[in-house]
């Protein structure tokens, strides 16, 4: 049975630590031993990496050899999420703006063909 004594400030404290993690998104750049990059979100790179995992449906062991850097915010600007029509071409920050408040995400990637 549930003691809602003791539970419900441990509730209170998780619930806060998910609202200030998920104000806090960052970008991951994940480089891939073949030289191929994707950008993705998470509040700390282990989440990044578990949502790509996650999305992607690959193994755990297929990324042994990648490594994870965080992008730093001041760098946002400077990369560009390209779309197949170049009218909606947006950087990460506008992309972080318009879509980054939520969930992990996956920005973009070099492999894909636009």
């Amino acid at each position: 049975m549930l003691n809602c004594g003791t539970s419900a400030p441990l509730l209170a404290i998780y619930c806060w630590q998910q609202l200030i993690f998920r104000t806090m998104l960052k970008i991951f750049e994940i480089v891939h031993e073949d030289g191929e990059k994707e950008w993705c979100t998470g509040a700390t790179n282990i989440e990044a990496l578990a949502n790509y995992v996650s999305t992607t449906g690959c193994d755990l062991h297929e990324m042994d050899g990648a490594e994870i850097l965080e992008l730093p915010k001041d760098k946002w600007s400077e990369y560009r999420v390209k779309e197949e029509d170049e009218e909606n071409d947006q950087s990460f920050q506008e992309w972080m703006d318009k879509y980054g408040n939520g969930s992990p995400d996956i920005i973009a990637g070099t492999m894909y063909d636009v």
